[in-house]
């Protein structure tokens, strides 16, 4: 299970990648070049959406015990 610093760690660096990759969309670039950074841009905002969704997920317990008297 990921904590909650190791998530916003790998925000923080999907975030900079993204911003790195718009900045390149600004120099003079080949149409090659532009469709690999989109396509960059495009997972690494994949990434960012699944990292989301685990965070709004419940946590699982881990070594679950039933409670007593329960069956």
């Amino acid at each position: 299970m990921m904590t909650m610093d190791m998530r916003a760690k790998k925000i923080l660096g999907h975030q900079r990648n993204i911003q790195r990759y718009c900045s390149l969309l600004a120099t003079d670039l080949t149409d090659l070049e532009r469709q690999y950074l989109h396509k960059r841009i495009a997972e690494e905002n994949a990434a960012l959406d699944r990292l989301s969704m685990q965070m709004n997920e419940p946590p699982t317990l881990t070594n679950e015990r039933p409670l007593e008297g329960a069956s």
